[in-house]
């Protein structure tokens, strides 16, 4: 069950812990948007290109017709966006056999590792961040965030690729 109204206090307290994540964020993304900038430069690539990166992580083999409408652009911009990835090695397309006139895309593993080089990234500038906390804050916040990860892990959602179709409900 998912609250959504702003009376509910289960809500307001996920509310305020956006905020809270959010200001944590603002801290962190000056150090994030360098190397993601950096990585973008070099490949010559735009954020609708990585958007598409990411969403080919969260869902494996698309059509191009539904990647276009995942990531908000006409066909013949995707399409044109997805020839260049292609070109750069890092998504795969192919035809769908079921139906020849449909193109399927991938990830390819060149792509897989350039989200991992900007997954690692994010993850270096958080570290430099939270080496201003004291140890003890930290031990804290890693067994909360952990209790997090389970939770977040093991529901069905669209947010990340290593999500479990489960059916728990909250307690």
């Amino acid at each position: 069950m998912t609250p959504t109204g702003a009376n509910d206090p289960k809500y307001e307290l996920a509310q305020q812990l956006g905020w809270d994540f959010e200001l944590f964020h603002s801290f962190a993304s000056p150090l994030i948007r360098v190397e993601m900038l950096e990585e973008m430069e070099r490949l010559e690539l735009s954020h609708q290109q990585i958007g598409l990166l990411f969403y080919l992580r969260a869902q494996p083999v698309q059509s191009l017709s539904e990647a276009a409408k995942a990531i908000r652009l006409s066909l013949p911009a995707t399409s044109h966006l997805t020839e260049r990835l292609v070109q750069r090695g890092l998504i795969d397309r192919s035809e769908n056999p079921l139906n020849r006139r449909q193109k399927n895309i991938a990830l390819a593993p060149s792509g897989l590792a350039l989200l991992d080089r900007l997954e690692a990234a994010t993850a270096k500038a958080y570290a430099q961040l939270l080496l201003h906390a004291p140890t003890e804050t930290l031990d804290r916040l890693q067994s909360c965030t952990r209790i997090l990860r389970e939770a977040l892990l093991s529901r069905p959602c669209t947010f990340h690729p290593h999500a479990q179709d489960t059916s728990q409900d909250d307690e």
